[in-house]
């Protein structure tokens, strides 16, 4: 199944997929979550822009809430 197409922070091409997390995602939400890395360190580990790193984070606290 194919989601909606969307152009990131980066300017690359991409497919949304719903609820379902990239592994990089995952591994954000994973390593901010034990404490031991800032928003900024997770921005240098991934090359990732902060508002992406952002909205992944945001995307953890929104469905924790909805449950």
């Amino acid at each position: 199944m194919t989601g909606a197409m969307f152009v990131d922070d980066a300017g690359e091409l991409g497919e949304e997929f719903g609820d379902r997390l990239s592994s990089q995602q995952a591994e954000t939400r994973r390593m901010h979550g034990i404490g031991e890395y800032s928003i900024t360190d997770l921005t240098g580990l991934f090359s990732m822009s902060r508002p992406t790193v952002d909205r992944t984070l945001q995307r953890d606290s929104a469905s924790a809430k909805t449950r």
